[in-house]
């Protein structure tokens, strides 16, 4: 087929006309992607979980059984020493070891941490400082390393579930997966939706 010349002002009015056309067809396809562009919001955080570990009063037969057994091991230990001082520094001991087991503690999970409260006082354990978790048949072990030791467990803090393991373990999941700062945190949180009445 024989070609045919073009005269340059014509061939360059054919690619100004197609390239206008591109151009519009383009900008045609954004608009109409921009009017179906979906807004891409942060994951909503999850509402803070309040629960109660009293073991005396939730534990059941359980932690009765493991309070007679202290005060068994304390007459045992007054009769062999013969001594009444010996028996009662011995249950004194005993008590104060096992403190978890007559105090009710209160743990609140929550954008800034675990906040856990004895006698009108409380501790907060930032979520930085929680290394790791453990999920247990009746709560859960959270850990401030990563050591994997049989003894780490001494260094943990055990929260029952107390029918909100499904709540507790949002939250868990939530922050310990993103690691996220509190500054960062606060960014995201609506903190009337968190804790309204503060």
């Amino acid at each position: 087929m024989p070609r045919i010349p073009l005269n340059p002002a014509v061939l360059n009015s054919l690619r100004n006309r197609i390239s206008r056309a591109q151009r519009s067809n383009y900008y045609r396809e954004m608009s109409s992607n921009a009017k179906e562009a979906t807004i891409i919001r942060p994951p909503q955080a999850p509402r803070s979980v309040v629960v109660v570990n009293w073991p005396l009063r939730d534990g059941g037969v359980g932690a009765w059984g493991m309070a007679i057994g202290l005060v068994l091991i304390a007459v045992v230990a007054g009769v062999i020493s013969q001594s009444r001082v010996m028996g009662t520094v011995c249950f004194a001991a005993l008590v104060t070891a096992t403190w978890r087991l007559w105090l009710p503690v209160t743990f609140e999970f929550r954008s800034r941490g675990v906040i856990y409260t004895v006698l009108g006082r409380s501790r907060q354990i930032p979520w930085t400082h929680i290394a790791r978790f453990e999920v247990r048949p009746r709560g859960v072990l959270l850990f401030p390393d990563i050591d994997l030791s049989p003894l780490a467990s001494l260094r943990s803090v055990y929260v029952q579930w107390n029918e909100q393991k499904a709540a507790i373990m949002e939250v868990i999941k939530f922050y310990s997966s993103a690691q996220v700062s509190v500054a960062s945190t606060k960014t995201y949180l609506n903190e009337a939706i968190e804790d309204p009445e503060n």
